[in-house]
């Protein structure tokens, strides 16, 4: 009866061994800019403003294989942080390119910023410009 135990314990640590996947601890998700943005900050400007949003007021959707960007803003229009949010709801072009070592995001091919993407974070500076830094969450 040993023999048969020992045999069982082997073949399952060995099962167990090889459905291990190094591909599992590599972190998850991939670092892109595709996908779902909630937008949570805009900070910046020429007044210097810092306006929090909660999740689900804004929402930008890019599409990199279409160039396609589909924002969803459920602030009202009268809401004075609607002023900052960035885009109003609806679909617009959008195309990024590298400009000395930077990547930019043009929208309606006008440029929006430098951008960084971090598997959980986007952020979009305009500063330079007198602009906002406007900060995403997954």
């Amino acid at each position: 009866m040993k023999p048969k135990l020992l045999m069982l314990l082997f073949f399952v640590s060995s099962l167990l061994l090889v459905s291990c996947n190094k591909s599992d601890d590599d972190g998850g998700d991939a670092v892109t800019l595709n996908g779902i943005w909630h937008l949570n900050n805009v900070s910046g400007g020429f007044v210097g403003v810092d306006v929090d949003y909660d999740r689900g007021e804004v929402r930008w959707n890019f599409n990199l294989s279409t160039g396609v960007l589909s924002v969803e803003n459920n602030l009202e229009k009268s809401d004075p942080e609607y002023a900052y949010s960035g885009l109003e709801t609806g679909t617009y072009p959008f195309d990024v390119s590298e400009i000395n070592g930077q990547e930019v995001v043009f929208i309606e091919g006008t440029d929006n910023g430098n951008y960084m993407v971090t598997s959980t974070m986007l952020t979009i500076d305009d500063r330079p410009a007198d602009g906002f830094l406007r900060t995403f969450e997954r």
